[in-house]
């Protein structure tokens, strides 16, 4: 995998969500942040303000997910916070797991919107 497709995974596809405070879920990148933002534009955060940047992005870019839509993609975790794929497996890890995690993301069209 190219560098440019790997830091797209990294960055702007989700790794995991968490699910806020209005129900909704806030789509988490490899960095633990919100899609498309890196840890050299954020810093290092405390915990409170590490909560408070994750509700303001929330508010741009959270979305809907059902029951069925979280055990579709989930890989571990529960319906609170869950991750789409183990670090063995991440997609840029070769074309089986980039195919994978691609064929889950194609299942739910909220997420596939996100990423």
């Amino acid at each position: 995998m190219n560098k440019s497709l790997k830091d797209y995974y990294f960055r702007c596809a989700p790794y995991g969500f968490k699910k806020m405070s209005d129900g909704r879920y806030l789509g988490l990148n490899r960095d633990h942040l919100p899609l498309d933002r890196s840890r050299k534009e954020v810093g290092d955060l405390n915990q409170l303000d590490y909560d408070n940047f994750l509700e303001n992005a929330h508010k741009e870019i959270g979305i809907s997910l059902s029951i069925k839509d979280i055990e579709l993609i989930k890989h571990t975790g529960n319906e609170d916070m869950f991750w789409l794929y183990e670090d063995g497996s991440a997609p840029w890890n070769g074309t089986k797991y980039q195919a994978a995690y691609d064929k889950k993301i194609d299942k739910v069209p909220a997420v596939k919107w996100v990423s």
